[in-house]
């Protein structure tokens, strides 16, 4: 025993003792499991919008496989979901770009109570309800990028973890080391999930002297990602071009709190936020007081929540999906706080379980805007100005994004099948159609002293992702 009374062997061994696990509780697990499916399978049928579109253009333009990881030099790119677009970049079908997505959306739900069963039945249940019902991250599992596959992986590195302190072995620890490379693969963002993982695996084992068979899996679990980084820093990183994109409006920790809670975002989120935060530092300090050496992990995963909303709170090109890794993860804590309370005295019994059923409400409440109207109907846009133009080209501006939306409109218009060309015009030039993000205005007045007229408004149903936007007419 070290000095702070737990075997440094594992901290697998040290967990609570399971409760006795029954059918019923098997069935509730299996029934979340369901709904969660549930409420993931619509979204890969909506339109894709423009972060999907960049990426399908990028999978589409390579010369080969390869060319996912030494031709696109973007910050857009996140690999191992471009990686799957190449090969399915044939198909016409919306939703066959989002299979990866879904499948390893699903798959995190039930990694996930899988890692919580290990504390309890009770905080199975509370993962599973978090973790399936989150709006956030249903939204996440019907995008084409490398979200939903990110978390996938972190997660199974999570399980893996437990598994090679409680028997170390160099299999668990190659396959530990796959998986922090393929969450990095994922999203470069998933690099501190490795680093706090490798904090935690290297705490658990610094007391024991002469252990080579831990030295070695130490060693092999992070020898590969390092590979994997020093590979992906010779052949792309070194040449990164970061595209950024539109500034996100409005206060950065109003729209973080609202997204990842499911809640409209404001000072009201932003309580919720703040209350949730503090039941995560409180129970890294119970694990930390347990010692057991996963405080680490979380604490290191948790600590670029505030860090971030601190220091950018208007959110000046940046957006809260970029706090996705640690979305997972916080659900994690708050399942074992909230599961705790689910086995104590009634009246913390019934406000365990309303937390959980508000929480499920509410996000579904958000979402079936989403489920109805999807990320934005795009084709419905260019339906319209085909439809609206006379003979011969038709031209439109978009001066707001000028780099973006015009990417969207030409995806669209040739998916549709049109035989006119789109021309994308400056404004300069008096193109009959303005489309610009959505806009409460009736009439735009362009610097040359033209007006256009407001036609139709297509927004976005995400909470999330997705473009709202404005069609304006030039008036005669």
């Amino acid at each position: 025993m070290s000095r702070f009374g737990f075997s440094p062997i594992a901290f697998a061994i040290t967990y609570p003792p399971v409760q006795p696990r029954t059918s019923r509780h098997y069935a509730i697990l299996l029934l979340l499991l369901i709904l969660a499916v549930v409420l993931r399978v619509p979204g890969i049928f909506s339109q894709p919008w423009l972060d999907e579109i960049f990426s399908l253009r990028y999978a589409r333009h390579i010369s080969g496989p390869l060319g996912v990881f030494t031709q696109i030099h973007s910050d857009n790119n996140h690999y191992l979901n471009t990686l799957y677009l190449y090969l399915v970049r044939s198909q016409r079908s919306w939703w066959s770009y989002r299979l990866l997505s879904l499948a390893t959306g699903i798959g995190t739900v039930f990694l996930g109570l899988l890692w919580a069963r290990r504390w309890g039945k009770t905080q199975a249940i509370a993962a599973a309800v978090l973790l399936g019902f989150s709006e956030f991250l249903i939204e996440y599992s019907s995008d084409a990028r490398g979200y939903a596959p990110a978390g996938f992986f972190a997660m199974a590195a999570l399980l893996l973890l437990d598994r090679l302190m409680s028997e170390p072995s160099k299999l668990a620890a190659a396959a530990l080391g796959v998986c922090w490379s393929l969450a990095i693969l994922s999203h470069l963002a998933e690099s501190l999930a490795w680093i706090a993982m490798s904090a935690s695996l290297y705490f658990a084992w610094r007391k024991i002297k002469g252990d080579r068979r831990r030295r070695g899996a130490l060693l092999i679990a992070n020898a590969i990602p390092v590979a994997a980084l020093a590979i992906l820093y010779a052949v792309d990183l070194r040449r990164l071009v970061i595209a950024g994109g539109p500034p996100q409006k409005g206060n950065l920790s109003f729209e973080t709190a609202g997204m990842i809670l499911g809640i409209v975002p404001g000072w009201a989120a932003v309580t919720v936020g703040a209350m949730v935060l503090a039941i995560c530092v409180i129970q890294i300090g119970r694990l930390f007081g347990a010692a057991k050496p996963i405080w680490i992990f979380f604490a290191i995963m948790l600590a670029p929540v505030p860090l971030l909303l601190v220091l950018t709170p208007h959110g000046q090109y940046v957006h809260p999906r970029y706090l996705y890794p640690q979305v997972p993860f916080i659900f994690l804590l708050l399942s074992m706080f909230i599961g705790q309370r689910l086995t104590a005295g009634k009246w913390r019994r019934m406000a365990g379980a309303a937390a959980l059923a508000a929480f499920a409400a509410v996000n579904i409440v958000t979402l079936t805007p989403f489920l109805a109207g999807g990320r934005g109907d795009y084709l419905g846009i260019v339906n319209l100005l085909a439809r609206q133009s006379s003979a011969g080209e038709v031209s439109v501006c978009c001066p707001d994004f000028p780099a973006a939306t015009p990417v969207v409109l030409q995806y669209y218009w040739r998916w549709s099948g049109q035989r006119r060309p789109l021309a994308v015009r400056l404004a300069e030039e008096r193109p009959q159609w303005m489309v610009i993000e959505q806009n409460a205005s009736p009439r735009i007045k362009t610097r040359r002293g033209d007006y256009y007229r407001w036609v139709a408004d297509f927004p976005t149903h995400s909470a999330v992702s997705g473009i709202s936007m404005s069609v304006y007419d030039l008036e005669h």
